[in-house]
């Protein structure tokens, strides 16, 4: 079975959960991540979600604005992710900003801002 370059390269840039002592880090790399599908996916794989997460913003939401242990989310190559996911970046970033003044477990940092 061959792996397209696209799907090898989108691999190659996925990072599995990671963890800084008790904290988890949640990585959102806008270089890989170029469509909703992609994210979302991301997202529940790095988080471990369950099955019947929702893979939109308003699940996401609900997953952050309830999480319970120490997160850290890191926004990288947020101008590559805008190119790709146009207005819907935007809402992911301000729903990212919003749920960190809702939820003090989480932090947020967005590269480049």
């Amino acid at each position: 079975m061959t792996i397209t370059k696209a799907m090898s390269s989108f691999i190659k840039g996925l990072k599995g959960c990671e963890y800084m002592g008790d904290m988890i880090v949640l990585n959102l790399d806008g270089a890989v991540l170029k469509t909703k599908t992609e994210l979302h996916n991301t997202i529940a794989w790095q988080l471990n979600l369950p099955e019947f997460y929702g893979h939109n913003l308003d699940a996401l939401w609900d997953v952050l604005s309830t999480w319970s242990k120490p997160l850290q989310i890191e926004v990288v190559n947020t101008d590559l992710l805008k190119n790709y996911l146009g207005d819907y970046a935007d809402a992911l970033l301000q729903l990212l900003n919003d749920v960190v003044k809702e939820n003090a477990t989480i932090i947020l940092q967005i590269f480049p801002e």
